[in-house]
């Protein structure tokens, strides 16, 4: 209200209470109650998050007449009133303290907010109070892993949304554990900054290996992650396993101990190992005469040879398999002993034919004891037991086992002799019955 105004008024009341009573006392009237705009107090603000707060105020001074609605309006322009803004809230009426919660703001952004009293003489506002609201976190996916290969694979992601705050950095984590972040990890990217797609190549990954991989993204308020994924890297490709053969031990007649050793799997697991034997040069798996199965993975096996025959030469080599196929050691040679011999069985034959200084005797060589038969024949003398290193007379029938004849000559008549068998192999001579 003007002063002007005022004063106009205060005239006509002075005048009025003359005029009414007839006496000049301006004491004998009483003055009329002027009332104006209420008074606010300063705002707080308190709770402050990306999308609303706590703001809080106080009607110190109504006026002198009834405050109506007291509350706040706000907006991002300064000086927000309540026929322009872009929010209000009303919360009572009256002095005192008040309290507002307002909400739907948008995150990592600037507002301006007044407190208001209405009264019958207009709408009283108070100091503008400005605050930041806090911005969100990043809103990532993770692409799908590709091009997968023994050591490296292919991922990145896309940040959707910055939250309200400027993306500082983003990429991805990964490790052979789930849920890997910026802060146990076995490796990462740092692939630029924005929202957008990004793409990122995983290296120095292990062959053969599960690993899980996460988008990142970073603003002020935080690091977020994409959902995970996983994929296992591929095996190195496989070499032909490095085996090497023992040397041959503990030779029989029937049996031998070799074995080997597999120094390298070729880069994948050794499942089957032993060694193969011939009496032809180079045994394999599909062409032998004998092989043993012992056990898979590297290192020293042994290895036992059996069902052999004697007196024969073999050759044998060590063998390792894997997916890739099977790799053999040098080979090794062997002879297997001789079986023991013993004395072969030998007959003397009846004497016939008797002259005055000849006759005919022989024999039969049943069983040659093992070993071939290499002389056969008839010994014969004047005296008992004649034999190879004592005797009068003998003779050689060839050799080998069966009946042979022998002719006895240089007789002397009328006289008496004493003849027997004989057979001899690599263990001896032996003698059929006098």
């Amino acid at each position: 209200m003007s002063m002007k105004l005022k004063m106009r008024r205060f005239f006509f009341f002075l005048l009025s209470c003359v005029v009414t009573m007839g006496l000049f006392f301006i004491s004998g009237c009483e003055d009329e109650e002027i009332a104006e705009l209420a008074l606010l107090g300063t705002l707080s603000v308190a709770e402050i998050n990306s999308t609303s707060a706590m703001v809080g105020g106080n009607v110190h001074y109504d006026g002198g007449v009834p405050v109506e609605s007291k509350g706040v309006v706000w907006g991002t322009s300064g000086d927000p009133t309540l026929d322009e803004n872009e929010g209000e809230k009303t919360v009572g009426d009256g002095i005192g303290q008040f309290v507002v919660s307002i909400t739907g703001l948008s995150p990592a952004t600037t507002y301006y907010v007044r407190g208001f009293a209405k009264n019958s003489e207009g709408i009283a506002y108070s100091p503008q109070l400005e605050f930041n609201t806090r911005g969100e976190l990043v809103t990532v996916s993770t692409a799908d892993v590709s091009d997968i290969t023994v050591d490296s694979a292919v991922s990145g992601g896309n940040v959707e949304d910055d939250g309200g705050l400027e993306v500082v950095a983003r990429g991805v984590v990964w490790s052979t554990e789930e849920s890997p972040d910026l802060d146990d990890h076995e490796g990462m990217t740092e692939d630029g900054d924005g929202t957008g797609e990004f793409e990122s190549e995983l290296t120095g990954l292990s062959p053969s290996t599960t690993y899980y991989v996460r988008a990142y993204a970073t603003n002020e308020e935080g690091t977020s992650y994409g959902e995970q994924e996983s994929f296992t890297t591929e095996s190195e490709p496989a070499d032909l396993p490095v085996v090497v053969t023992a040397s041959v031990s503990d030779i029989t007649v029937d049996s031998a101990i070799s074995g080997g050793s597999v120094e390298d799997d070729g880069g994948a697991g050794v499942t089957v190992r032993g060694v193969v034997w011939s009496t032809e040069e180079s045994p394999g798996l599909d062409d032998h005469e004998g092989m043993t199965e012992d056990g898979d993975g590297t290192g020293e096996f042994e290895s036992e040879l059996t069902g052999l025959s004697p007196s024969t030469t073999y050759y044998v080599r060590a063998y390792a398999q894997n997916e890739e196929g099977t790799s053999y050691g040098e080979q090794e040679s062997f002879t297997t002993e001789s079986e023991p011999v013993e004395l072969r069985v030998v007959i003397t034959a009846s004497v016939s034919d008797i002259t005055v200084d000849s006759a005919i005797s022989g024999g039969n060589v049943e069983d040659d004891g093992g070993a071939d038969v290499t002389a056969r024949g008839v010994v014969w003398s004047t005296e008992e037991s004649p034999g190879l290193d004592d005797h009068e007379g003998m003779t050689e029938d060839d050799d080998g086992t069966g009946e042979f004849e022998s002719e006895l000559t240089g007789l002397s008549p009328a006289t008496t002799y004493y003849v027997r068998a004989y057979a001899t192999n690599e263990e001896g001579t032996s003698y059929g019955e006098q």
